[in-house]
Parts: C-alpha cells; structure tokens; sequence
C-alpha cells in the first residue's frame, strides 16, 4: 500500500510551509514514502514464509509492534540527531490514512 497524490502533496506542502525548497520536497517526500513502502513489502515477505496462516498472523501482529517500537525510538534519537547536527526541524500535522 502506497500513498495516494493527495497525501504525497499534503507531505509536500508541509515542507513547503516550513521553507524546504521545492526540489528538496519532492525528493523528501519520494524518498520517505519508498522507504515505508519498502518497510512494509520487508514485513510481509518474511511473515507470509511461516508454515501456516496462523503463525503468519500471530508473527505478523508481534513484528508490527516491535516495529512500531523500534521506529519510534529511532525516530526520537534521528531528530535529535539532526538538531544536534543544525539541521532544521520540522514539525507538522498531516492527514494520512492508515
């Protein structure tokens, strides 16, 4: 599942609103979008190998949750990074389906 138009230009247009030059948006946007995209095929592959359908769900709903805790930490420790590194950081609320 990948983002729609819609939701590409709502991420653009919110770097666009914090000063990102236009370029650099697009590239943000593809770049973040196919590294997410790649994340979940990654999750899928590897879960859709267990021997049955049960074990596939159960190994599917734990992967998400470690994920979902792994990501969020190295999220935290990639802003401050970048804030550390002076790159500006923005912040902004989007509308993206889940």
């Amino acid at each position: 599942m990948s983002y729609n138009d819609h939701e590409r230009a709502q991420l653009k247009q919110a770097l666009l609103a914090n000063g990102v030059l236009p370029e650099r948006a697009s590239q943000v946007v593809d770049l973040a979008i196919h590294a997410s995209d790649q994340a979940m095929e990654t999750l899928s592959a590897v879960v859709k190998s267990a021997p049955d359908f049960g074990i596939c769900i159960m190994a599917f709903e734990i992967a998400l949750q470690l994920a979902k805790a792994r990501m969020s930490a190295t999220f935290d420790r990639i802003h401050e990074y970048g804030r550390q590194q002076g790159v500006p950081q923005y912040m902004a609320a989007v509308d993206i389906r889940a």
